[in-house]
């Protein structure tokens, strides 16, 4: 795995992972993630592989220090007095 900054955009990592690319956004309120492979590779990467590429990155990043991590649901349950 091969990485490096946008050199005109400094919102814009790009990531290799043979045979796929990535190329994510940093936005103030969001990461965005596009990838870019062969077709082969593409048919392996069902909607299951891609939310958990998905949530990899963001856990990398939120490990790093790149984003802030996402606030936890509060529970609903009244506690007792």
């Amino acid at each position: 795995m091969s990485y490096y900054w946008d050199e005109d955009d400094d919102h814009l990592l790009h990531v290799a992972t043979p045979p796929v690319r990535w190329e994510l956004w940093f936005d103030t309120e969001q990461v965005t993630v596009y990838g870019s492979g062969p077709f082969w590779a593409k048919l392996l990467f069902t909607k299951e592989r891609r939310a958990q590429m998905h949530q990899g990155f963001l856990c990398v990043f939120q490990e790093v220090g790149l984003i802030a991590p996402a606030a936890q649901p509060r529970s609903r349950v009244k506690r007792a007095r």
